[in-house]
């Protein structure tokens, strides 16, 4: 028995399609943050759109009830005998240990908010301190400590919480 990689149509159909005939299937996926109703909520992606692993003996009879599973398209295979690509061992279950740790979830840093500490990490004032007066969408208002308070508009993404000073 070894892993093989599915191209799917649809993978939830795939998914239960496979199941249901006994073979084991991994569709690895991650956290990540998308809007919705105006707030951030996480939600699941798939890390590999389009392709799924299954676990399945090397054999022609295997290989012919996934390709003929509802939302599968086909097993990747060779260009000149047509036979499934088998992954080296240990791959999928490094895949499967890696999502237990935890690596695919998207890390976030947190909003800035008036009155936060804050380093330009881009642009002309690169390495400048300020502190965020105002914040609006993707623009943020920053008073410059080392020109006198003078205040400087940034997009969001020049800008990260400056470090703690002793």
């Amino acid at each position: 028995m070894s892993w093989y990689v599915a191209r799917v149509k649809r993978a939830y159909i795939a998914m239960v399609g496979l199941c249901e005939q006994g073979f084991e299937v991994y569709y690895p996926k991650r956290t990540v943050m998308r809007p919705r109703a105006g707030r951030m909520q996480e939600a699941q992606e798939a890390i590999f759109p389009g392709y799924m692993f299954v676990y399945l003996p090397f054999d022609r009879i295997a290989w012919r009830a996934v390709n003929g599973t509802r939302g599968v398209a086909k097993l990747i295979a060779t260009h000149e005998e047509g036979i499934p690509l088998r992954l080296k061992t240990g791959e999928v279950e490094s895949l499967q240990d890696r999502e237990r740790a935890g690596e695919f979830r998207v890390k976030y840093p947190r909003r800035l908010r008036v009155g936060d500490r804050v380093e330009f990490k881009n642009g002309a004032l690169l390495g400048q301190i300020g502190l965020v007066e105002r914040t609006k969408r993707e623009r943020i208002s920053v008073l410059l400590q080392a020109l006198g308070g003078i205040k400087v508009d940034a997009p969001r993404d020049w800008l990260r919480v400056a470090a703690a000073t002793a």
